[in-house]
């Protein structure tokens, strides 16, 4: 008996815990497990699990990344085609399904024209998925409010001497979300939302307080704690590249992100640090005398090109160019920009894609933590596929496969490559 079999119950226990593997799973075994762990997480995070195909960040963050290695390597197909033609995804019905649990013709008007307007900006910054998202949250605050005060959302916020009775009435709203959502992080992205609406009904004249103003502290709704180690989703870092608009911009990202450097060493980089064609080394790099807490050398898996253009850019922009600095100022005496213009030069790029970390505008510091958190993922994906490689020649463990068979320098091209194909997904998107 294939050692998955059985109850299917038992089956989405032992994923959930770990115990089971994606890849060990038949293609009909990993149906029942996708219903039984996937669709229910989806949506307790706040997803609609009909019209959302997980993103591999979302996966990964969830400890399932071995699914989409699953699908992939062993039944030949996508999660996106998994979901959309197996799972019985259907992530155009989200259209179809703007409706609202309310009779109150005002109230829906509101509720589409605000999902309106996050639809128009989709394109450019945020995500379908994005505006699925916020719909299903917001649909879920609207039915809640009905069931306890009826179809008209909008008459308790159009008088500001009714402000304490909405208060009141939308604690009572915020009250049962805190018993229906599982973690804290889930309820301030509920509460993000909602007072997206309200805020937006203030803006256009038809309320005349946000009701929820305030309440994410009182009952405790914050990220804060979370802040410090919050790393941008890959979606993020896409919503980053596709806002840049000049390839001074373009190679700023590229540096912080895909290469993981400060900002300091961003705007002090020179020409001479780069080696774009080595005859010594499997691919281009740059190089750094001195260097706090990181290797002297950082190998270039992705962006070469960006530099070559703005290289050859530069020294044509500017008729008096001999210093040399990629991102030069005849301001400083340094001969380049200094770290607080590329977070400056950054937050214009952040602030156009409308890219947040826990409320506030995302800043460079952020990329180095995705370059991080990007690296180390694929450092496992890596490993389990030497896992499999062991499995398949009997090897009792990945260690074994390592020390006996595997070079280095092989293990490191492993990794380099996994790596790059992960920032060409993200960064080439321009």
């Amino acid at each position: 008996m294939h050692p998955a079999e059985g109850d299917p119950e038992e089956l989405a226990v032992r994923l959930r815990e770990g115990r089971e593997k994606w890849s060990n799973l038949s293609f009909e075994e990993l149906l029942v497990g996708y219903r039984a762990v996937i669709w229910p997480r989806l949506a307790t995070e706040g997803y609609d699990p009909e019209t959302t195909v997980p993103t591999r960040q979302w996966l990964v963050d969830q400890g399932h990344r071995n699914l989409e290695y699953a699908l992939r390597e062993y039944h030949d197909t996508t999660l996106r085609r998994f979901c959309t033609e197996h799972v019985g995804v259907d992530p155009d019905a989200a259209d179809d399904r703007a409706e609202w649990p309310t009779e109150n013709d005002a109230t829906r008007e509101r509720l589409n024209a605000w999902l309106a307007e996050k639809r128009d900006r989709s394109e450019s910054i945020e995500s379908e998925n994005t505006v699925r998202t916020l719909y299903s949250r917001l649909k879920t605050y609207v039915e809640i409010y009905v069931d306890e005060w009826g179809d008209d959302l909008l008459a308790a916020v159009q008088d500001e001497n009714q402000r304490r009775d909405a208060n009141d009435m939308v604690e009572t709203v915020y009250d049962q979300l805190q018993d229906r959502l599982e973690t804290t992080q889930t309820r301030h992205k509920y509460h993000r939302t909602i007072s997206s609406w309200y805020e937006y009904l203030v803006n256009t004249g038809r309320a005349a307080f946000n009701p929820v103003d305030g309440l994410a502290n009182r009952y405790g709704w914050t990220s804060a704690d979370s802040k410090e180690t919050t790393a941008p989703s890959d979606e993020q870092m896409r919503e980053l590249a596709r806002a840049t608009e000049t390839l001074e911009e373009r190679l700023l990202l590229v540096a912080l992100g895909a290469w993981g450097l400060r900002r300091g060493e961003v705007a002090a980089l020179h020409r001479r640090q780069f080696t774009l064609d080595p005859a010594d080394a499997p691919g281009p790099y740059i190089e750094f005398g001195q260097r706090k807490n990181g290797p002297g050398t950082v190998a270039l898996l992705y962006g070469d090109d960006v530099v070559r253009e703005r290289l050859a850019a530069v020294t044509e922009e500017w008729t008096d160019y001999t210093s040399g600095y990629l991102f030069p100022s005849t301001r400083s005496e340094s001969g380049h920009i200094s770290g607080t213009t590329v977070y400056n030069r950054f937050q214009t790029v952040a602030k156009r894609a409308d890219v947040e970390i826990d409320g506030s505008t995302i800043t460079p510091k952020y990329c180095r933590r995705y370059w991080y958190n990007a690296y180390t993922a694929v450092m496992n994906d890596a490993d389990e596929w030497l896992d499999e490689v062991a499995a398949a020649q009997g090897s009792a463990s990945v260690d074994v496969l390592k020390q006996n068979y595997l070079e280095a320098d092989t293990l490191r091209e492993i990794r380099r490559d996994s790596m790059r194909e992960q920032l060409a997904t993200v960064f080439s998107t321009y």
